[in-house]
């Protein structure tokens, strides 16, 4: 059997192969015994019809047919393995020679992994953001414990306000006559929380227990149902209940229960800590992001369609895992954004395009610095794994050696370090974060 290899564009080979006759020879007295085995002929029994016989009935085209479905896969795969070729999808087949009597000869297209061709990855200058930690934030943050540990009492004496808690019934009205959807009872609704329609809440300030009021409210022209979109209706509301959160004191006592914390000044310490944490895992992260994503948008690479589909394949999937650990099924999840399942994969395919394409950046910075992974750092990563799953690391790496999976883990830690190149070898630009604290991000 003789291969030639032509590269084509895009990441793709052409491969003409030639079988001799000898091993035609040899597919065809196969697929013989094979037809024999299927066919019923007159005077023998099945399987044991001769060659002849088969031929004469049937005629050598059809051997031969037959003999190409195992002659193509054998020596495609021959061609593939002695050439050292990795395609990444089913090739492409065109016979352009198929007489019994002749050498075989087709062409197999096949897509390659494509490799990308790095820009600038070193010294990349990317902003990183600088966040001190103040008391302030130190301050909301406790103030969101508080607001964890309140408790909701009734209250009768005065009228709704703002942050107050009402358990209302409701019935809404278009022109007249009430619309699905738009009756409720005994529904908790907190004032201010802007839950409702705008302007819904509102209108319930200063309302008391037992009361009813009528509040005329418009439907946003955004609405998900068209028939309420930009409508104005009146909604019939009757206040059941009024409660009103309170808070705990913020002393020594409330750190103990809070946290088993001895003074309020131990709690604050502690955290004021985690918001130091906090930001500066954030800010890592988000750096790390951004040199990323400048590394991969000034390199160059055509991602194949066939990667970013079996991409999408493959988030499909977890996607539908995940559901299932929530106890959800695709189907609800589809019907509940009011789309079917190819939408929901073509959503995808965008992320997975940019997924493929930062995989394939990697592995060209991993090719350039010669990054390696030892065995100390596998190890340490199955000890790693099975710390999280209170296993011990050898029946994790005998469950690991088993399934195959030891090469994609050695994969992953290769990317890992790639990005850490990355990042070590980049130059950040300080920019002071002024906005929301990491914790409230």
């Amino acid at each position: 059997m003789k291969t030639k290899v032509e590269k084509l564009e895009n990441s793709k080979l052409k491969l003409e192969i030639t079988v001799d006759e000898e091993e035609i020879k040899v597919g065809m007295e196969r697929a013989s015994r094979e037809l024999a085995k299927k066919v019923k002929v007159p005077g023998f029994r099945k399987g044991k019809v001769p060659r002849n016989v088969i031929e004469a009935r049937f005629g050598k085209g059809a051997i031969m047919e037959e003999a190409l479905d195992n002659i193509l896969p054998e020596a495609y795969a021959k061609a593939v393995e002695e050439n050292g070729i990795e395609p990444i999808d089913t090739p492409e087949i065109n016979i352009v020679e198929a007489d019994p009597e002749k050498p075989l000869v087709f062409e197999a297209t096949v897509q390659l992994r494509p490799q990308a061709e790095l820009g600038v990855y070193k010294e990349v200058e990317v902003e990183k953001e600088d966040y001190e930690v103040t008391e302030d934030d130190v301050d909301r943050a406790i103030e969101r414990l508080r607001e964890r540990h309140s408790t909701m009492v009734t209250v009768e004496d005065r009228p709704a306000e703002s942050g107050d808690q009402l358990v209302i019934d409701f019935k809404g009205f278009l022109e007249g006559e009430a619309f699905e959807g738009g009756t409720a009872e005994g529904y908790s609704l907190e004032l201010g929380s802007g839950s409702f329609i705008p302007g819904f809440e509102e209108q319930l300030i200063g309302t008391n227990p037992k009361e009813e009021k009528d509040v005329n409210v418009v439907f946003p022209e955004d609405y998900h149902a068209e028939q309420l979109a930009g409508k104005e209706v009146v909604f019939k509301v009757t206040v059941h209940e009024m409660k009103k959160k309170v808070y705990p004191e913020l002393d020594d006592e409330f750190a103990k229960t809070a946290g088993d914390f001895e003074s309020l000044q131990e709690l604050k310490d502690d955290m004021k800590n985690n918001l130091v944490k906090t930001a500066e895992e954030t800010i890592s992260r988000n750096f790390e992001n951004a040199v990323l994503t400048k590394v991969v948008e000034d390199a160059k690479v055509e991602v194949p369609n066939v990667m970013i589909e079996k991409r999408a394949d493959r988030m499909m999937d977890q996607m539908t895992e995940d559901l299932k650990r929530q106890g959800l099924s695709m189907e609800d999840y589809q019907k509940y954004l009011s789309k079917t399942e190819e939408e929901l994969r073509e959503d995808m395919k965008p992320n997975a395009e940019r997924e493929v394409r930062t995989e394939l950046v990697l592995e060209a910075v991993v090719k350039a610095e010669g990054i390696e992974t030892a065995e100390d750092d596998i190890a340490a990563e199955i000890e790693k794994i099975a710390q999280a799953y209170s296993q011990e690391a050898e029946t994790v790496r005998q469950a690991f050696e088993s399934q195959g999976t030891i090469p994609l883990i050695e994969e992953n830690l290769r990317m890992r370090k790639a990005i850490s190149f990355l990042t070590d070898h980049a130059k950040p630009i300080p920019v002071k974060k002024d906005s929301e604290s990491p914790d409230e991000a």
